[in-house]
């Protein structure tokens, strides 16, 4: 089976994290890892940027709904803008003001669920970037939640990482592809 690793964050991050989530995805690529990621502008364009870059086909894009930021999407990537009626259920029954969000939100938030879990298998790990105000807030934080709480799936906030904590993660990803 195909290692899977889902890359998320904040759509507001300073360009030196740009540059780590674009070096990150374009490590997965070369080394045949599929990507899932949400297209949103930040971090999710991030790794799919370092993605194309090598290999469009190992990039997942779980839109919210279709043409999404269609401008990021290159030919190869896999796109899933439908989302199943029991993503919706499982991001309802974890969100805690889902009766408050506008059905535009509900769709970025079922979209989360999809990034988690493309075609019903779940990724093996997240790389999460979320941004700095809330550990856990935004719809990075809810996909944090979701990987860890409810699809028991290893969540690595690489914010403040080091070079060489990078390449250990590396060489783990590499040890989980074989």
């Amino acid at each position: 089976m195909m290692t899977r690793v889902a890359g998320i964050g904040s759509r507001s991050l300073p360009p030196e994290e740009i540059a780590v989530c674009e070096k990150i995805g374009a490590f997965l690529a070369a080394n045949g890892i599929r990507v899932s990621s949400g297209n949103a502008d930040g971090a999710d364009q991030a790794f799919g940027r370092g993605c194309n870059s090598v290999d469009p086909t190992v990039l997942d894009l779980a839109l919210p709904w279709p043409g999404f930021n269609k401008e990021a999407i290159v030919e190869g990537n896999v796109i899933r803008d439908t989302h199943p009626p029991e993503n919706f259920t499982l991001a309802s029954q974890h969100h805690p003001k889902w009766g408050r969000l506008p059905d535009s939100v509900k769709s970025l938030m079922a979209r989360n669920v999809t990034i988690i879990q493309p075609e019903l298998v779940a990724v093996d790990m997240v790389i999460a970037l979320p941004n700095t105000t809330t550990e856990w807030g935004g719809g990075t934080g809810f996909g944090m939640k979701l990987a860890s709480t409810v699809f028991h799936i290893e969540v690595l906030n690489i914010r403040y990482w080091s070079e060489e904590q990078l390449a250990v993660l590396c060489d783990r990803i590499l040890e989980m592809k074989k």
